[in-house]
């Protein structure tokens, strides 16, 4: 688990690009412990390869302790982990392949025709005879 115990935590204390080195080295799955305000060091820290974010919530950032300050309330929560979620998303299979969303395929699979009678360069009349076809 990258942490650091600081709260709430300096972005530039973050060090998030020891999360893939501490999964190589010890060939281990690696965590990430947000102390920072904010939600990009967990979503950058999702999208390095950290398979579990811990983050602290609180009913009232004004209470007294050390963490409450960069602690999420419930609603704040629920957005980060939202966040975090379409991180995964977006972050795809490292399988390239295309994708085909169905409005654009059935723009992109037309093709403008003309009729096999005219000539290739020929001039057209202002109402031509070309059509779409799939």
């Amino acid at each position: 688990m990258q942490c650091t115990t600081d709260y709430p935590c300096k972005i530039n204390d973050v060090n998030l690009l020891v999360i893939p080195m501490l999964s190589k080295k010890f060939n281990m799955k690696v965590g990430f412990s947000d102390h920072t305000l904010g939600y990009e060091s967990a979503i950058a820290a999702s999208a390095m390869g950290a398979v579990v974010i811990e983050k602290h919530i609180t009913l009232n950032k004004k209470m007294p302790g050390p963490d409450h300050k960069a602690s999420l309330n419930p609603k704040e929560f629920k957005e980060y982990v939202a966040l975090i979620r379409n991180v995964e998303k977006a972050l795809g299979k490292s399988k390239k392949q295309p994708t085909y969303p169905k409005t654009s395929r059935n723009l992109s699979s037309q093709k403008l025709t003309q009729p096999h009678n005219t000539k290739i360069m020929q001039p057209q009349k202002k109402s031509c005879n070309l059509s779409t076809k799939k």
